[in-house]
């Protein structure tokens, strides 16, 4: 019989049994006794051994793919085989509006029409017991706003700028020089929190030659030419690398040429947040006075350098888009590059906008602090898409996420006897699965609710619950907009069962009630708002009108001027009701969530007459055999 052995086991034990049954195969060992013998330490050993070259050889074969490869130096290699360079750290930024007062007085009120802010302009700030220091993104010119006449008849020139945009960091400035003779010289930046979006290179021809020659990143390789002033520029094992051309693709340094690269050293996140600063110095003109300074964009953006499975996630994607935004899956690519604090993002043409807009795509975000993005937030975001990434003829928009909450009312069963724990301990820890469930299955866009797992995860939260009675509703709030004029929608995007939907109570312009939504008696699509008067009888009003789509779930209430509402509700409109299906699907920029605050939890212990009265016999079973 032919002597074969199993090679397609990796665990030691049956490693070793392989080997022994291989050997007993041989006439010479048939009947040895391999555990009394000192053949068994040999045996041992060649086990280990050809444990650890196999697990090896499975760890080295899983570093050479993306998908399955785990050390970041081969993430990033194999993402580089992709054209996909990793986010570095990125900075904060923040917008202010300033008025600067020149400290000099002047004969003439016709002098210094401008002032050039730069980046010796420093702005500072503590936040969380901490220091931070932001510059001006770029040199701006500053024209004077008007000029003070002092008693004195000299005059004072105020300067005035409304979008000054400011970055987190510290620059930081780094010389090479080039030794053509050392194969082994390589450009690397010392700093891992570089924030490579604010590289400058300059080659200096020599040290005695005072002129620089600024390069710029090397953004379409195959245009390139032998003399094109550019870099190129990837992660490495020991940091940031720069490259440059050999004098075919892109121009070649030569030796005694002096690199230098001006970057900024940034703290990612952390800075993010930060909505007061003081100014400090500026190195071209340091008698400014600042007569108000305030903060128009909070600081946002700040990220540290992207991770692993970031990496893994957007390095393909990237190559499909080829580093343009064309289609939706493009978008959604490339929203995470450039605006890191992105928790959540879904994108849509306007052709499946309502109402529809063609010429546009239309992307919803949600940041991972807060609900919503700021305005400097979405004017930074278009703008950096219409200028390197969109088509011109498709115009980008962004709106903001709508949240729709899902109010659980869930009355459950259980047996009092079957548990330790009391019905307030149980009733907690129903809580907190429906917490979770909302963590890991909402939160987000395209995040569906599913009801039957719902009600499975609450049934198995203690083996005491017998079973759960839960009904749920949708719930939208709309900002108000006091004393205006303002029409609201309210979108549920879901079919709105008939007879369910309420409101809050209203206060309008010209009347002290409250009023509250009702559906007509032949549920037409209109709405009804009434009150109550004196004897709490229910009397309507012509001037509120509003129109419910039960298939869409749109309620749209027509301009009004709400002056107030009524108390606890957080100055928002609030629409509520029962949805047809319990099973809720988003549409577009909606995102469903639940909220703790409207969980209502029931406990209903079996009662001694509910377990008596249950019958077996009563049951219809049907027993099917095979």
């Amino acid at each position: 019989m032919a002597k074969t052995i199993e090679i397609t086991e990796l665990d030691l034990k049956n490693i070793k049994s392989n080997i022994i049954s291989y050997m007993k195969k041989d006439e010479t060992f048939k009947d040895y006794d391999f555990e009394a013998s000192g053949l068994n330490t040999l045996i041992d050993i060649l086990a280990v051994n050809t444990h650890h070259n196999s697990f090896y050889m499975n760890m080295l074969t899983n570093e050479m793919f993306l998908d399955t490869a785990r050390i970041r130096e081969n993430v990033v290699s194999k993402a580089k085989l992709l054209n996909y360079t990793p986010r570095s750290a990125k900075a904060a930024k923040a917008q202010v509006s300033l008025e600067l007062l020149d400290q000099n007085s002047y004969a003439s009120a016709d002098v210094y029409d401008t002032i050039k802010i730069n980046r010796g302009l420093q702005f500072t700030t503590n936040y969380n017991g901490k220091s931070y220091s932001f510059i001006p993104t770029i040199t701006r010119i500053v024209e004077k706003s008007t000029s003070i006449q002092n008693d004195n008849g000299t005059y004072t020139n105020v300067y005035k700028i409304d979008d000054l945009e400011l970055i987190q960091g510290i620059e930081v400035q780094e010389e090479f020089v080039v030794d053509n003779t050392n194969p082994n010289q390589r450009f690397y930046l010392s700093n891992e929190m570089a924030d490579i979006d604010t590289l400058k290179v300059f080659v200096q021809p020599d040290a005695e030659d005072d002129a620089l020659i600024e390069y710029k990143k090397s953004t379409d390789n195959l245009r390139l030419q032998s003399t094109d002033e550019v870099y190129f520029i990837q992660e490495s094992k020991n940091g940031w690398e720069l490259f440059f051309g050999d004098g075919v693709l892109g121009s070649e340094l030569l030796s005694g040429n002096v690199l230098i690269v001006k970057y900024l050293v940034t703290t990612g996140p952390e800075a993010n947040g930060i909505a007061q600063f003081t100014i400090g110095a500026n190195a071209d003109r340091d008698l400014f006075r600042v007569s108000n300074l305030s903060v128009t964009g909070v600081a946002n953006g700040g990220a540290n350098r992207e991770d692993i499975s970031s990496i893994k996630f957007n390095a393909p994607r990237n190559f499909e888009g080829q580093g343009r935004a064309v289609t939706i899956r493009d978008y959604k690519a490339i929203i995470p590059q450039i605006y890191p604090s992105a928790s959540s993002v879904n994108v849509w043409g306007g052709e499946d906008n309502v109402p529809q807009i063609f010429g546009r795509v239309f992307m919803a975000i949600r940041p991972n602090n807060g609900y919503f993005l700021s305005d400097f937030e979405k004017e930074t975001i278009k703008s950096t898409l219409r200028k390197e990434y969109s088509i011109v003829s498709i115009l980008p928009d962004i709106v903001d996420p709508e949240y729709t909450r899902i109010r659980i009312n869930t009355e459950i069963k259980w047996d009092n006897e079957s548990t330790i724990f009391t019905a307030d301990e149980l009733k907690e820890k129903v809580l907190n699965v429906i917490k979770d469930f909302s963590a890991k299955n909402l939160n987000e866009f395209d995040s569906y609710f599913r009801y039957s797992n719902l009600i499975h995860q609450i049934d198995m939260t203690d083996r005491s619950i017998t079973n759960n009675v839960t009904k749920i509703n949708m719930i939208n709030e709309k900002v108000i907009l006091l004393g205006g004029a303002a029409q609201y929608k309210f979108g549920f995007n879901n079919q709105i069962k008939k007879g369910t939907l309420k409101s809050i109570g209203v206060q309008v312009s010209g009347s002290q009630n409250y009023w509250y939504v009702e559906e007509t008696d032949t549920y037409d699509g209109n709405l009804n708002f009434y009150s109550f008067d004196l004897n709490n009888k229910k009397i309507y009003t012509n001037n509120i009108k509003g129109t419910i789509d039960y298939n869409t779930g749109l309620v749209t209430v027509q301009d009004i001027i709400i002056e107030n509402v009524e108390s606890g509700t957080n100055n928002n409109f609030r629409m509520e009701a029962e949805p047809v299906s319990f099973d809720i699907f988003p549409k577009r920029n909606q995102i469903l969530l639940i909220d703790p605050n409207d969980v209502t939890i029931t406990m209903d212990a079996d009662s001694e007459e509910y377990n008596n009265n249950y019958d077996i016999t009563t049951q219809n079973v049907q027993i099917i055999r095979r």
